[in-house]
């Protein structure tokens, strides 16, 4: 992927959690609040304190994604220039011997799993067959 599209996605998900406590394709990029909408048995907050209040809070919260966009950003400028940054490796991204991903541990836990993996190998022969 493109390391823009991780960085937004990042802060997207990130963001929805951290301010607003919401699974993120729940959210946006401003949050709609309305005055009036209330808890029954609360009253209806005064328009003189409320949108001031929500006012703040949005801008508030703008500075902080603004913020952590500002520091992904350069840690995605860091990751662009590296040289070296195409021949890092981890064990996460190292490929198994001859394409074997059967005896990992994550396709052995459940029988469902088992079954994932036989049908992804299924598939990926298919794939092999057709060219």
């Amino acid at each position: 992927m493109n390391v823009d599209t991780v960085l937004f996605l990042m802060t997207w998900f990130w963001a929805s959690w951290e301010f607003y406590h919401i699974y993120p394709l729940e959210s946006g990029l401003i949050r709609r609040k309305a005055r009036r909408d209330r808890r029954p048995g609360l009253p209806i907050e005064s328009a003189l304190t409320f949108y001031p209040r929500h006012l703040l809070s949005t801008i508030a919260i703008h500075l902080q994604l603004l913020a952590m966009l500002g520091r992904l950003f350069w840690i995605a400028q860091k990751i662009k220039r590296d040289p070296k940054a195409r021949e890092y490796t981890d064990l996460a991204l190292t490929p198994q011997a001859g394409g074997d991903s059967d005896n990992l541990e994550l396709f052995q836990l459940t029988e469902g799993a088992r079954q994932a993996g036989q049908k992804a190998r299924q598939h990926a022969e298919r794939l092999a067959t057709a060219k």
